[in-house]
């Protein structure tokens, strides 16, 4: 699957890595950039041999957020918002059963931030910005970053930097947990890629199993979450013994 305007798109084996592709415009998200997205997700969730999605960016940086110029073909930011709704791939992102990894540098604001927030790991390169900036351009987030930021740093932290438009730089966004590991910036893509690989091929056993666990039995109480992780368990160990 190939051919796309705005995003690179490779399967190698286990791994799928996928770059956002629009340089010159800072990686902003466009329709386009939409439509694509939306279809390599389905594609990610459609074919079962693909253990890992690591995601990043082109150029100088992961992504600059929304491509504000979309907006202004409507005659509200309403309509705007309904057309990016209609096809709204974050919700498909959410439920995908690979462990997705975000390697981000340079800059991660408004939606680039929303979208690595919808990650299971997110690393780093050193000098990266993070920032919602939405409410100081009189917009709220609109992919997800309102429920997805609190779940990560809690509701406190959350809300003033929403609120304020908070800049936080990498070690910060490290120390508050925002992301789990931050690495020299020279070499950055290749350091994430060897090191993702280096681990899916050492790892014993499926993690999309323990993806799985973590995140279905949060919203769960707790003795059903612990009888789907025994569930889980046994499954995986019967899956194992039939290689």
């Amino acid at each position: 699957m190939g051919g796309f305007e705005t995003i690179c798109w490779t399967v190698d084996g286990p791994i799928a890595e996928l770059r956002l592709n629009r340089p010159e415009a800072l990686n902003t998200y466009d329709d386009t950039m939409r439509d694509e997205l939306w279809t390599v997700f389905q594609a990610v969730r459609d074919d079962p041999s693909i253990v890992v999605l690591l995601v990043g960016g082109v150029g100088r940086g992961f992504s600059a957020g929304a491509d504000l110029r979309g907006f202004g073909r409507f005659r509200s930011v309403m309509d705007a918002r309904r057309v990016r709704q209609w096809r709204d791939p974050w919700r498909l992102l959410a439920a995908l059963p690979p462990v997705i990894i975000a390697a981000v540098h340079g800059f991660c604001l408004g939606d680039g931030l929303e979208f690595a927030l919808w990650a299971d790991l997110r690393v780093a390169a050193e000098g990266t910005v993070f920032a919602l900036p939405e409410t100081r351009l009189g917009f709220l987030p609109g992919a997800g970053g309102s429920v997805t930021l609190p779940r990560t740093v809690g509701e406190r932290r959350a809300l003033q930097w929403l609120l304020e438009g908070t800049r936080l730089d990498a070690r910060t966004a490290l120390e508050v947990g925002l992301v789990h590991r931050v690495l020299p910036a020279e070499g950055f893509w290749e350091r994430v890629r060897t090191g993702v690989r280096r681990w899916v091929a050492t790892c014993p056993s499926d993690p999309r199993w323990v993806k799985r666990a973590v995140r279905a039995g949060a919203d769960l109480p707790e003795e059903e979450a612990l009888a789907l992780e025994r569930r889980l368990a046994d499954g995986l160990a019967a899956r194992e013994g039939t290689r």
